[in-house]
């Protein structure tokens, strides 16, 4: 198996809240939250570089490239609906979030599901590789 997805969407999870209380620290203490697309990404690369860690770990041998994609795309369908999820539940409570994109014509609704899904498979893939090969130059020393 390339990647134990329970594990990983915990890992993810976790690493979000975690990620969220950081930055309510940096808001309280120093009224800056520091939220941005570069913090964003850091718990699916890091999710990531988790699972490519064990699975070298666990099999003793790097995955040949297109297992590494099949992956790095399984576990991109499984952070996109986790934050659909976490959508659906802002969505819930409050309705009025939902009325900025109400407004938004279809070409700027496909364009931000291009850069959503970029902007999850690059990490991933990178997160996943930078975890393998770590694991590998371990095992090696």
């Amino acid at each position: 198996m390339l990647f134990r997805p329970v594990r990983f969407c915990l890992m993810y999870i976790g690493l979000m809240i975690l990620l969220g209380v950081f930055g309510l620290v940096l808001e309280t203490q120093f009224g800056s939250g520091g939220g941005n697309l570069g913090t964003a990404i850091l718990p699916t690369m890091l999710a990531a570089m988790f699972e490519g860690d064990r699975f070298v770990g666990s099999y003793h041998a790097r995955p040949h490239r297109g297992a590494m994609w099949r992956a790095t795309l399984q576990m991109s369908v499984l952070v996109i609906g986790i934050s659909m999820i976490f959508l659906a539940g802002i969505a819930a409570l409050d309705p009025a979030f939902l009325a900025v994109f109400e407004s938004l014509p279809a070409l700027v609704w496909a364009i931000m599901l291009a850069v959503i899904v970029g902007v999850t498979i690059i990490p991933i893939r990178l997160g996943y590789g930078l975890g393998v090969r770590s694991a590998v130059r371990r095992l090696s020393a």
